[in-house]
């Protein structure tokens, strides 16, 4: 050929039968064995200017020569990690929340293990932290999903910045998302009229309503963190919580309660 490679195992016929040159272009490898990284195995193959062939000799006639996957190679598949919060719970077991048993639960099929949260300072618990911090480790991350919802949350303090969240890489660089109350993060309750109960962002979801042990209808809110493109084969070292109502709002309260993360990353 143009390009010095003979062509074998059958992937001239079908180089001549399906588009030839127009649709695959010319061989730029010798016929060999390789490893197919979809399945675990090894086929002959051969690289094309524009497709791979492979021969599967335990297929019938005409499915014997197929292309290889490669758009789904490079892309990758999704997977999800979730991250444990019992090291920094102040729970010494998980509880249930809002009727919620502890465990692992699909919302928006998304897995989350839920009973170990963690809350921060407010006027019922003023020796709380005002900074979580978790441990990550997750490379090539797309999505970051944080289960979370605040307390004390009133209507006075609406529209004001209660905190953020920072997703620390192992580069030094950070995403940094404020948390906004009416906007991004609301109160647990569902039925005082006194508290902050909508949100207007698109990135949060509820993902959970139940009811409290004394009757109270609660909520927990899914917020979705987008990765940039710039950061997706970088590692997430740690995410963090910090809680800004003293130096936004004045006041210990609102306090914010992280119930659970889960991450999407490429496998």
């Amino acid at each position: 050929t143009e390009t010095g490679h003979n062509l074998g195992f059958g992937f001239l016929k079908y180089w001549q039968d399906n588009g030839g040159l127009e649709r695959f272009g010319y061989p730029i490898s010798e016929y060999r064995r390789e490893l197919d990284p979809e399945t675990g195995k090894t086929f002959m193959m051969q690289w094309f200017e524009r497709a791979r062939f492979e021969y599967h000799p335990e297929n019938q006639k005409p499915y014997d020569i197929l292309l290889g996957l490669l758009g789904k190679q490079i892309k990758g598949s999704n997977s999800t990690k979730i991250i444990s919060l019992q090291s920094n719970s102040q729970f010494s077991s998980p509880e249930t929340n809002l009727g919620l048993p502890p465990g692992v639960h699909s919302m928006l099929n998304i897995p989350f293990e839920t009973g170990w949260s963690v809350a921060t300072q407010n006027s019922d618990h003023p020796n709380y932290p005002t900074l979580i911090t978790v441990e990550a480790n997750i490379t090539r991350a797309q999505s970051i999903f944080v289960l979370l919802q605040a307390g004390w949350a009133l209507k006075i303090y609406e529209g004001k910045k209660i905190g953020s969240i920072s997703l620390n890489f192992s580069s030094g660089k950070n995403v940094l998302v404020p948390l906004v109350l009416g906007m991004n993060i609301r109160d647990w309750s569902r039925n005082n009229p006194e508290a902050v109960n909508t949100i207007s962002s698109p990135t949060v979801r509820e993902g959970w309503r139940g009811v409290d042990s004394v009757g109270n209808v609660g909520g927990m809110d899914i917020l979705t963190i987008e990765i940039p493109a710039e950061y997706n084969s970088a590692t997430i070292t740690t995410i963090q919580v910090l809680d800004e109502s003293f130096t936004e709002a004045g006041s210990i309260n609102p306090c914010i309660h992280l119930l659970a993360i889960t991450a999407k990353y490429l496998s």
